[in-house]
């Protein structure tokens, strides 16, 4: 999620005409096509990008105010209050979807057939990136053959955000739905069902092809195997069949999914620089929105700078290890410790935490960083990560001479005393670089959730009991970061799953519920929340417009 800050944009007009731009989104490309190109000054904008949604709605918005500011030759503010947002571009794309499934007596499924309606909205947005997503993290099940037909649908309506795994989830909702009714149908345990349907590594590379990288880092079914023993899922199983043949007016569930993600890093620029003082500015392509962007770029900027360039001969997006991270299991974080410190060759003698106090990230605007690119798809971070370890390998290139050469006439020195040397050498201390992907760098993260609910039939009070997460996500560049990013994905997903059961009758119950709350007291509404719920992003939405 986006943090929750206003959301504004300000066109300064200045004597040429041209327009300086300080706006809201997170993919400055976008506005600039939209707003800029028929001022003719595309090719001298100069963008600052903060904004907390991540539709490019916000053009519509941005072309308004930029036209204001070059026929007035005045600064323009619009504001945009978060309510509006949420209600303009608020909720994920609503879809119909029928299939047809074959599968034998055993449950093995041997094909599908999906026919996908997505409804687009009225203006194009990212809407095109749903249809790929939506297969991508579909195909986590060996289906066989698979067919597909996807339409994206102009409407009437408003297009919807394309927020956290846009498409994903709704891809991962079909499988399960479809498995689910396969299992019913033939009155099978789903659990046996969802087992029997899951990948071989052989599958898994005729649906993923090079993404599926080699056999040994396939590692759901292991994934899945020690979940199963670590949450004591089939004990509890038992338990929950007690628990709802006694009791009539509450029930508990428990169930368990399987995740496949697809990470396909894009281009991102980075460029570090070290200042008179010894400290370090950094800028990234990436916009850090509480997804921890900024910690791990300041962790690899420090360890960028204290290694020499020639041992360093893993990428920050490098899955081709066979230890692998698994939440909350520690072992990873270990080996990743024990390989940063196996790295004997340092640029200088002091501790990486001395060079970590003195990074400092600033926000990149399209005018230092002209091809910033789209911060999305859970690649941003490595990718940016890759940037500036490539530009502190430069300046260490630049350094190392120096610091041999000073060592050889004072002995040991200090970073300040190298910094300070340097300037006076005229060193250049300020590196950029554009790290490009090739085409082996897309590969799969694997990760399994068993979740166990208690609801009230009379209420429909909602109570999850407890919550097990196991995430692969390969070499994690701050474990500490990931873990939350991981619970925090989950707990996004029941908001989401939540609203969908609520608002799943007819549209004269979703009116209703919307005069409902527009009517109540804040106690009222207080009591509303508590009976129904939501995280936060949902609850607003109930109050002010209960539609998905």
């Amino acid at each position: 999620m986006y943090p929750m800050q206003l959301s504004f944009q300000r066109f300064q007009a200045d004597e040429q005409g041209w327009v300086d731009t300080i706006k809201s989104v997170r993919f400055g490309g976008a506005v600039r096509i939209s707003t800029m190109d028929w001022l003719g000054q595309s090719q001298y904008l100069h963008q600052t990008v903060f904004w907390p949604s991540l539709s490019s709605a916000v053009s519509e918005i941005a072309t308004a105010c930029a036209l204001t500011a070059f026929k007035l030759r005045h600064p323009i503010k619009m504001y945009l209050d978060r309510s509006t947002d949420m209600v303009m571009v608020g909720g994920r794309h609503p879809m119909k979807i029928t299939y047809s499934v074959g599968f034998k007596s055993d449950g093995k499924i041997t094909a599908l057939y999906l026919n996908l309606l997505v409804n687009a909205g009225i203006s194009e947005d990212y809407s095109p990136l749903i249809s790929h997503a939506i297969i991508t993290c579909l195909k986590k099940y060996n289906w066989g053959a698979l067919a597909f037909d996807i339409k994206l649908c102009k409407t009437n309506l408003t297009s919807k955000s394309s927020m956290r795994a846009p498409g994903q989830v709704q891809g991962s909702y079909i499988a399960e739905a479809i498995i689910e009714r396969v299992a019913s149908f033939l009155s099978l345990d789903v659990d046996v069902v969802r087992k029997r349907n899951l990948h071989t590594y052989e599958s898994l590379k005729f649906f993923y092809g090079s993404s599926s990288g080699e056999a040994p880092e396939y590692t759901l079914p292991a994934i899945v195997d020690e979940l199963f023993t670590s949450a004591s899922y089939f004990n509890r199983l038992e338990m929950v069949l007690h628990f709802n043949s006694c009791n009539k007016w509450k029930k508990r569930g428990i169930s368990w999914v399987p995740i496949v993600y697809e990470v396909e890093p894009m281009p991102t620029p980075g460029k570090v620089s070290i200042l008179n003082d010894g400290s370090i500015v950094v800028e990234v392509g990436g916009i850090e929105i509480g997804q921890g962007l900024w910690t791990k770029v300041k962790q690899m900027a420090a360890f960028g700078l204290e290694h020499s360039e020639s041992l360093l001969q893993f990428t920050a997006c490098d899955h081709n290890f066979s230890n692998r991270f698994l939440v909350p299991c520690l072992a990873s974080v270990h080996f990743i410790s024990d390989f940063f410190s196996a790295l004997p060759a340092k640029l200088w003698d002091e501790e990486k935490k001395y060079l970590l106090d003195r990074v400092r990230i600033i926000q990149a605007d399209t005018l230092s960083l002209v091809q910033g690119g789209l911060t999305a798809g859970s690649t941003k971070s490595e990718a940016s990560c890759e940037a500036v370890r490539l530009a502190c390998s430069i300046l260490v290139s630049r350094l190392k001479p120096l610091k041999q050469s000073l060592e050889e006439q004072m002995g040991s020195i200090s970073w300040d005393t190298l910094i300070t040397q340097a300037n006076l050498q005229y060193v250049n201390l300020s590196a950029s670089t554009f790290w490009v992907a090739d085409d082996t760098s897309s590969y799969l993260n694997y990760g399994a959730a068993i979740s166990e609910v208690e609801i009230d039939v009379l209420t429909g009070a909602t109570t999850i009991l407890r919550a097990d997460l196991t995430y692969d996500c390969g070499q994690s560049l701050s474990p500490a970061v990931d873990l939350g990013q991981v619970e925090g994905s989950f707990v996004q997903g029941i908001g989401f799953f939540v609203l969908l059961i609520l608002c799943a009758d007819d549209k004269l119950k979703k009116m209703a519920l919307r005069v409902i709350a527009e009517s109540l007291s804040e106690e009222e509404i207080a009591g509303l929340k508590e009976a129904i719920p939501c995280d936060g992003h949902q609850q607003q939405r109930l109050v002010n417009d209960e539609v998905l």
